[in-house]
């Protein structure tokens, strides 16, 4: 063990007393193990030394660099949402209000007066300077069996819907049994000679005379459709002549 360097000591004998126990140390250190001395007195125990001076405080180490920006974390899932909160209670119904009291029923007012009545149409009368005529009825021989319904629009070639005809006709006849026997142009079957309305004078017709002419004109009303009514006395196959013209029509 070597010598420990000089120290400020309390005093001389202190020292000298430590450096005599460095001195045993080593040579029990160095050396073989000597008889155990006699115990010595104990040593008388050193004044504290003085406080040492405080070493001086050393510099300040560098800044250390700032470390790189940590990856950003992936986001977290998304929360599940909150149940619905249960229905509130349903309000109480208001009352129901007072019904009004009805208000009186108003008078009736008076009639109004009837308006006068329009005056009558006219009729306006279509004439030619060439009278209409048919090939079915300009000297045909014709018996019974032609009694029936005109149609003037397919016959001679007049507007549907007119309101009569001023019509003129001859006849003539061989046959005895025709003399006398009446032929004409009617409105309709009911208004010809025998029918239920006949009046005397509601169409225009004549009788046949044996071997002679007989002949008739006059106005003709028409039906709905704008045709008239032929008629005749005659029977079975009696046969006879007549030609047929209008000469003017009503619409």
């Amino acid at each position: 063990m070597a010598e420990l360097p000089p120290r400020r000591w309390a005093n001389d004998r202190q020292q000298a007393d430590l450096n005599r126990i460095i001195a045993v140390v080593n040579d029990v250190l160095s050396g073989e193990e000597g008889v155990q001395g006699a115990q010595g007195y104990q040593g008388v125990q050193g004044a504290q030394g003085a406080q040492g001076y405080q070493g001086a405080q050393g510099a300040q180490g560098p800044t250390g660099v700032q470390g790189p920006v940590g990856p950003q974390g992936e986001p977290g899932p998304q929360g599940e949402g909150g149940s619905v909160g249960p229905q509130g209670p349903q309000g109480d119904i208001g009352a129901q209000g007072v019904q009004g009291a009805q208000g009186p029923q108003g008078a009736i007012g008076a009639q109004g007066s009837t308006g006068a009545q329009g005056p009558q149409g006219s009729q306006v009368l279509v004439v030619s300077g060439t009278p209409w005529t048919s090939t079915d009825w300009d000297g045909d021989s014709k018996t019974s069996t032609a009694i029936g319904t005109i149609d003037l629009s397919v016959k001679f070639g007049l507007p549907a819907g007119i309101k009569g005809v001023f019509i003129a006709f001859n006849t003539a006849t061989t046959v005895a049994a025709n003399d006398e026997k009446m032929v004409g142009f009617f409105p309709s079957s009911d208004q010809a000679p025998g029918g239920a309305n006949w009046k005397g004078a509601n169409g225009a017709w004549c009788q046949l005379g044996n071997g002679k002419f007989r002949a008739a004109h006059g106005y003709v009303p028409c039906d709905s459709n704008g045709d008239i009514y032929f008629a005749t006395g005659t029977s079975g196959s009696d046969a006879f002549n007549i030609w047929v013209c209008i000469l003017a029509y009503a619409v």
